[in-house]
């Protein structure tokens, strides 16, 4: 499977997903419902409820969660509070050269 996170994006809106032999099958199901663009059709339009009780999530208490009860797992170290460090740095060139590529003349002038 391709490692570019655009060419992942658009594959999933096609709905070609390709999950690594190692997922459980009820993983699969998970990511195959959650992916679903419709979100009245996502998990048979229950939304957030029907998503709870999936088994991937069955050893977490989310009142616990929805009343900060439980510490995260992880805290990053910020010297202040705008801090980028932990994002993945995009220049604008490059996302510019890869929406012109695809969309062409679409937009020229908007």
């Amino acid at each position: 499977m391709d490692q570019d996170p655009f060419k992942i994006y658009k594959l999933i809106l096609k709905g070609i997903k390709d999950f690594p032999d190692f997922f459980k099958c009820s993983t699969k199901e998970f990511f195959e419902k959650i992916l679903i663009s419709d979100p009245w059709k996502r998990f048979d339009g229950k939304g957030f409820t029907d998503i709870k009780k999936h088994e991937l999530f069955s050893e977490i208490d989310f009142r616990s969660v929805f009343y900060k009860q439980i510490p995260s797992p992880w805290k990053p170290s910020l010297q202040h509070h705008a801090e980028t460090k932990y994002y993945d740095f995009y220049t604008e060139e490059e996302e510019q050269h890869k929406s012109l590529k695809e969309y062409g003349n679409a937009f020229r002038n908007f």
